[in-house]
């Protein structure tokens, strides 16, 4: 199946993009993630990444960016052009990856790349929820995000929309959370890992090393 992997993306100067949205994109590189492009969908940050090529970054103005937990505009644009960019480019697939999401064992990578239909999410035990920084979203589904996302955004601004989006398929089989947000340490066993800091994923990486 052709395979888009996107994240969305933005940063201010250019120091910032050489922290998680480098340590994102040199992972997936270099991951067993099957995927026939890779693509960087930017909220209009007023500078780019030197280490992206033209091709695999794309920047949508002005800036919407996020005002909230909830109040997220910019991202909401950015997940909408990713369908539209796959569609337009007979892509079968979409595997969303958030900058901060990281896919770590080979069993939840196996199950990703297998992925031939439906709309899926992993699950997030610390909020009780489909955590949306991980998703699968394959043709099948396509009409179904066109039309979830094909609204003014002001019809979710005041709703957590991450709960929201039509997943057919939730996974608990899999280990992992956000770790990040309690702590700095990738438990071992973890077989995905989101809000997760640059540093986090190196010390993870280098334990499995060893």
């Amino acid at each position: 199946m052709k395979t888009l992997l996107f994240c969305t993306a933005y940063a201010d100067c250019p120091e910032a993009w050489n922290g998680r949205l480098k340590s994102w994109y040199e992972y997936y590189k270099t991951s067993t993630v099957k995927r026939d492009k890779i693509l960087v969908i930017d909220d209009g940050s007023p500078c780019r990444p030197d280490f992206i090529p033209e091709d695999e970054f794309k920047t949508l103005h002005p800036h919407l960016g996020r005002h909230s937990a909830i109040i997220v505009p910019g991202w909401f644009r950015s997940f909408s052009q990713a369908g539209i960019y796959a569609n337009d480019n007979k892509f079968d697939k979409i595997v969303h990856l958030e900058s901060d999401a990281y896919l770590l064992s080979d069993r939840i990578i196996e199950c990703v790349n297998s992925i031939e239909t439906g709309w899926h999410a992993v699950w997030c035990s610390r909020h009780g929820m489909p955590e949306p920084a991980i998703q699968v979203i394959c043709r099948d589904q396509f009409v179904s995000l066109g039309h979830f996302f094909n609204v003014p955004y002001g019809t979710y601004a005041a709703s957590c929309i991450d709960g929201m989006l039509p997943y057919t398929h939730i996974h608990h089989e899999f280990v992992g959370d956000r770790y990040g947000e309690g702590g700095d340490v990738i438990p071992p066993g973890a077989d995905f890992c989101c809000q997760t800091s640059p540093d986090m994923i190196n010390r993870y990486r280098e334990k499995a090393l060893v």
